[in-house]
Parts: C-alpha cells; structure tokens; sequence
C-alpha cells in the first residue's frame, strides 16, 4: 500500500475513534452493564470493554497515520484544514471525557455518608480505562494538531 494512503486511512481512523467510541457504548456496551449489574464481571473489567476498541482504534490510526504521513501532505490548504479540524476534535472529545469522569468520580466519593463513603483515589482508578482514552485521543489530536500549524513534517527517508 501506498504511503500516502496509509497516512490518510490512519487519520480517518483515529478521526472516527470517538463516534466508533460512542456507537460501541449505545450498542455493544448495554450488553457489558447488563453483565456488570449481574455481577459477571468486575467494574473495572466494564470499563476496559467499554474503551478497548477505541484505544486500539486510536493506536492503530496513530500509528498508520505517522508512518504515513512522510509523503501524504503536502502544503494544501484543504488537507491542512483537515488535519485541523480532526485534531481539535479529537481534543475536545478528549478533554469532555476526562472531565466528565473526573466530575463522576467527585461525585461518587461524596455521594455516601462518612461510614460508606470511598476515598476518590478508588473512584479515579476504577475510572482509569477512560482516563487513558481520553490521554490517547488527546495525544493524537495534539499530533494531527501540530501537522496541521507546521506543515509537512521534514523527516528523512
């Protein structure tokens, strides 16, 4: 395969890991809570379900997208403005997550009285699956963000 294909395949895939994120959670991922809520699998073992094709979707794409991208862009202000908007995305959709699962791990340390309560530490680490996929998808946005403001990378062949 082309190199310059390579690099646009793994853009469009990282690009598309938050809606494949999203489309997995509303589909596949009521299975996984109904698991969870019968007690099959731990919450943690949910929460690695839940984010795993994304986080495999992300590196693979990361990855085909730096290989890549040598020979892909060139100075067009189309592919440019691209990269640009994949990549702010890709942060936004990073930064809401993390975000988001902070607040909910706040949340659930306070939710209960001094005699039930846990510590946010244990919430922060059973909601660590999201944390790291949030941290790729900001890694990558940021990637995709500085090809975008400096051009073609100048890497030697």
């Amino acid at each position: 395969m082309q190199s310059e294909r390579i690099g646009k395949i793994g853009m469009i895939l990282t690009g598309l890991s938050p809606v494949a994120a999203l489309l997995w959670w509303y589909s596949a991922g009521i299975v996984f809570l109904m698991w969870y809520l019968s007690y099959q699998i731990t919450y943690m073992t949910f929460g690695v379900l839940m984010v795993g094709l994304s986080i495999v979707m992300t590196i693979v794409g990361l990855t085909m997208y730096i290989a890549g991208r040598r020979m892909s862009w060139q100075a067009n202000k189309k592919q440019r403005a691209v990269l640009l908007i994949i990549g702010i995305g890709l942060v936004a959709a990073g930064s809401i997550l993390v975000w988001y699962m902070y607040a909910m791990s706040v949340y659930g340390s306070l939710k209960y009285g001094p005699l039930q309560a846990r510590s946010l530490d244990y919430y922060l680490a059973e909601n660590s699956p999201y944390f790291v996929l949030s941290a790729f998808w900001v890694a990558s946005g940021v990637t995709l963000l500085i090809d975008a403001v400096l051009g073609k990378p100048k890497l030697s062949t």
